[in-house]
Formats: C-alpha cells, structure tokens, sequence
C-alpha cells in the first residue's frame, strides 16, 4: 500500500523526529555512513525506539533507547526500516517527501556544477578544483538553489578575465552583469550566494586571497575585467622610483589605503606577467589624482618620465591633480628637474608618512 503525502507526514512528520530528519539529511546530502543522535525526552526516546525496531516481535533489532542519553544511527539502517514498514521506499525519497525539496549530495552537486563549467569550456583550469570542493558542500546552498546557481555562475564566469597574466581591455559595470545573469543588479554583491561563489573562483584563478574588504573586492574585480560602479576608478596613482620603495613609498601606500583610499600601487595592483605599459595606462587613466614621489632617482628612471608624461596628459584633458611629494629633493633640484610642476604645492617626505597622508586627503577632497 502506498500512503499519501498526508500520511507520511503524519506518520514521520513528528517533532519528536525532527532531530533524527535534519541529521539524517545532512548524512545523506554529505555522502556519511552515519551520525550521532540525541535521544530527548521519555516521549522522544520511545517514539524513535520504535521507528528504529527497539519494539519489534518476536526479535527487537535494537535496544530500547534511554532518555537524555545518546546513539548512533547509520543511514544504511534507516533506509533499511523506511523500506520494510509502511513507507516502503528508502531514506531519500522520505526526506523529499518530507521537506518538499529533491535530496542532492555532494558528488551530484559537484557534477552539476562541473558540468556547467565543462558547457562553457571552463573545466580542466588549476582554479576549478578547489572551487568545486566548495561548491559542493551541503551548507554552501540549499538544494533548490543547486542547478540554477551553477549555470548562473559558469555564464558568468565567461565573462570574466581569469587569466592572471591578462589584463582586461574593458571593464563591465557589476550592476549591469548581475542585472543581466541573476535579474537583480545586486545579485552579485558579498552577501549574495552567486556574488560570494564567483568572487572566490576569481580569487582562486588569480592565486588571491577571498577579499575582505570593499576595496579589496574592487582590486578583485577589476583584475577581472568588471567596475563596482560608474566612479570606479582609483583615487590615487602613485609614481615612484623603485629604490624609494622601501624606506618611504610602500609604508606610504599602505597608509593610503587604510585611510580608506583606492591606491595604484604596483605591488598591490600588477601581478607578475601584467603589461607595464598597459597597467600603467589603464592606472594613469582612472585615477583622480598622481602623487609623485620626486626623488634624485625619480628622474633617472623611463617609467616614471612616461608616468609624468601620462598624467599631464591627464591634467590637462580630464583635471586630473597632480601631487609632488619631495622625497630627498629640495626645492631648487625640484625646480630645475621639473619646471613644469614647481608651481604647485609641494608636500615635503621629512614631515612623516602621517602628514603626507593628510595631504593627500585633504588633496582628493575626502578628509574627514
């Protein structure tokens, strides 16, 4: 005899079964043998005594279970009883009708987001691997959201540069690509589930830690070839010498951006492989401001002639602000090196990173 859906709840739907369902779900949808149990109340303890055949004649195939006491349970065993009582299908099919929703385990979730990868020739990437460990993890998504959140995300990540060593020739809007692949121009943001599993396969195929913060998740982003938004641009450029680096520019940089600013930086934006030219193109062209760190070695490099060059460039078109930093250069080599700049405000290094910094935000209108 079969029994209908309202039988089935009525019979396995109790609350004293409800521990004994979600466990057993969680077994299941992670491919384990089994789990432990609590046995609850008298009440609790007597009804899953005999749902497990602690009551059965002539031969009990379990002991009577002791309340506010634990046991194990296996699936294999539940699955057993479902089969040979009432029910008469297994262990699966009883928590789908159970919950109302389809029973799917970790292999299978792993295969139906591999085979989405495979579709859009994604597969077979070193990023992939570790991005379906994750995926496939029960906690990750409700299994409801499992097929619609793999094609989503492989659609997706098509449109994405996740080649470390390429650096994107456009840059998408966030809100325009979640509008189009999740119908909601939000769908992509951290707390979103497709937002959260494609940023960690961006992270992963760039060899990145999962970003943390806002300004970590735009760096992220736009390695990929995506803006967060329409003023997505970097509010300062730094130009810079390498042998300053060290004693004044990297302490400097790091400064910046705990301030809140969005910073080019070589070492935080450029990973090896990345086109000098074209990084150094694309961050002289989105920037708000260049902050030049004018040193003795400054005017010795190429790089840094071809960065000034680029930012007058973009002073003069875009308003783009120019900011000298003099680092180890007083006011007349700055002067006789630079002509052009010496009428601007200069900030001097010897005053400390601290007061630079201040310089520098009141410089991009954002000192608090």
């Amino acid at each position: 005899m079969t029994l209908s859906n309202a039988d089935v709840h009525k019979m396995y739907g109790k609350p004293s079964y409800e521990e004994l369902w979600d466990k057993a779900l969680n077994a299941v949808e992670s491919n384990r043998a089994g789990f432990t149990l609590k046995t609850g109340d008298v009440h609790t303890a007597n009804d899953l005594s005999g749902l497990l055949g602690a009551f059965d004649q002539p031969t009990p195939t379990r002991r009577k279970l002791r309340p506010g006491t634990r046991t194990t349970v296996t699936v294999a065993e539940l699955d057993t009883r479902l089969r040979r009582g009432k029910f008469g299908n297994g262990l699966r099919e009883l928590l789908e009708t159970l919950t109302g929703q389809p029973v799917v385990t970790t292999a299978e979730r792993r295969e139906i987001f591999a085979a989405e990868l495979t579709k859009v020739g994604l597969a077979g990437h070193p990023w992939v691997g570790p991005w379906l460990d994750h995926c496939q993890k029960p906690r990750c998504m409700q299994s409801t959201e499992v097929r619609v959140t793999a094609q989503r995300c492989a659609a997706i990540l098509t449109r994405l540069v996740l080649n470390p060593h390429t650096y994107p020739e456009e840059h998408t809007p966030l809100e325009s690509l979640a509008d189009i692949y999740t119908g909601d121009s939000a769908g992509l943001g951290p707390r979103r589930l497709v937002g959260q599993l494609v940023m960690r396969a961006v992270s992963s195929a760039h060899s990145k830690p999962i970003p943390t913060t806002t300004y970590e998740r735009w760096l992220s982003w736009l390695r990929a070839g995506v803006i967060m938004d329409d003023q997505s641009t970097w509010d300062v450029f730094i130009s810079h010498a390498h042998e300053d680096k060290i004693g004044f520019v990297r302490p400097l940089a790091t400064a910046l951006r705990e301030a809140g600013l969005r910073v080019w930086y070589d070492e935080y934006t450029m990973v090896p492989g990345d086109s000098i030219r074209e990084s150094i193109d694309k961050g002289i062209q989105r920037s708000q401001a260049g902050l030049l760190v004018m040193s003795p070695y400054f005017f010795r490099k190429f790089w840094t002639k071809q960065e000034v060059n680029g930012l007058f460039s973009m002073a003069a078109g875009q308003g783009t602000r120019l900011i000298p930093v003099l680092h180890g250069l007083d006011h007349e080599e700055f002067t006789r090196h630079s002509p052009m700049l010496a009428d601007r405000y200069a900030i001097r290094s010897e005053v400390g990173v601290d007061a630079v910094v201040d310089g520098v935000l009141r410089a991009v209108g954002k000192h608090s």
